[in-house]
């Protein structure tokens, strides 16, 4: 191994050198590739653990004794949500077209009811629709603080892993 170095006119040490010099710049990128993407041991979050703290801050039953309306609200939209995401894990299938707008009731220091309503707007076409949901529930997500960047991986549990007889990959979308 060493007389190939030497061949081609390099030294053990200028070699070692080289390699720290690369490592270095590596570390200074963080996880990102040259061309600033993550690399594959960049650990995104699940869908289902941001939606599980979501769900944490908008039970219905934290809102049900102090605010009766606000539970209500919660109540009818949590049936909405999972309505949608049971197509999708349970069913196997896409949620039909639709465009709603679904309200919900947050905790706030900054309001002065000590509440403040976000509306989760979906849009579907029908068929095949993961990056408009993963675009819309990334954005509502940083909308009601549950992540900063938004960013998540939908995992195996939802959608159906074909589609018209092509395997569907995570990294398609």
């Amino acid at each position: 191994m060493n007389s190939s170095y030497r061949l081609q006119g390099l030294t053990q040490k200028a070699v070692a050198a080289s390699f720290r010099t690369l490592s270095t710049r590596v570390n200074r990128r963080g996880n990102k590739s040259r061309y600033g993407q993550a690399t594959p041991e960049a650990e995104l979050p699940q869908f289902a653990g941001l939606l599980r703290q979501f769900y944490k801050q908008t039970h219905p039953d934290l809102l049900r004794a102090t605010h009766n309306e606000f539970a209500d609200v919660n109540d009818q939209s949590w049936q909405t949500l999972n309505g949608i995401l049971s197509t999708c894990k349970e069913m196997n299938s896409f949620p039909p077209r639709m465009t709603k707008s679904i309200p919900f009731y947050m905790r706030s220091s900054a309001e002065e009811s000590g509440f403040r309503q976000i509306n989760l707007r979906i849009k579907t076409a029908g068929g095949d629709c993961r990056k408009q949901l993963t675009v819309t529930l990334s954005d509502f997500f940083v909308e009601s603080g549950i992540s900063e960047d938004g960013k998540f991986v939908w995992g195996k549990d939802y959608f159906p892993s074909e589609v018209s007889g092509q395997k569907v990959e995570e990294d398609d979308l």
